[in-house]
């Protein structure tokens, strides 16, 4: 009935609670590291570079309006994190941008092919490389 004890000592038991406190702690940190705190807020409309704002996190709530080829988008920036507000049906027919909700990291921006609108956020070091267009 105690055979495990012959091949798990209290040695054993303590390394395995080190590990998964290590591992909790890592994956904490990798969480937060990818949170953008204070950065750029790009909004682009057929390539071309249509507004560029600062932000900090603690900035209160902004909401910017663009015009694009099907009508004004608004999009919301608050906390550090962005997304683009509802929009009527002729302006986004599907809806797939604010439907995409928000956005807090560079790697996930929000797009919205009919209007050819790409809202992104680049912190002070997004850790890209390059893009290819």
């Amino acid at each position: 009935m105690a055979t495990w004890r012959k091949f798990i000592t209290p040695y054993d038991i303590a390394l395995g609670l080190v590990i998964l406190v290590v591992g909790v702690f890592s994956l904490q940190a990798v969480a937060a590291g990818g949170a953008v705190g204070a950065g750029t807020l790009r909004i682009e409309i057929d390539g071309r570079l249509e507004r560029e704002i600062t932000f900090a996190a603690t900035d209160p709530q902004r909401l910017i309006t663009v015009a694009a080829p099907r009508g004004e988008i608004t999009i919301e920036l608050t906390a550090g994190k962005a997304r683009v507000l509802p929009l009527p049906v002729t302006t986004c027919p599907e809806g797939i941008c604010w439907n995409a909700g928000w956005t807090d990291h560079p790697a996930k921006p929000i797009v919205c092919l009919p209007n050819r609108l790409v809202v992104r956020l680049v912190g002070a070091d997004d850790g890209i490389d390059g893009i290819t267009r």
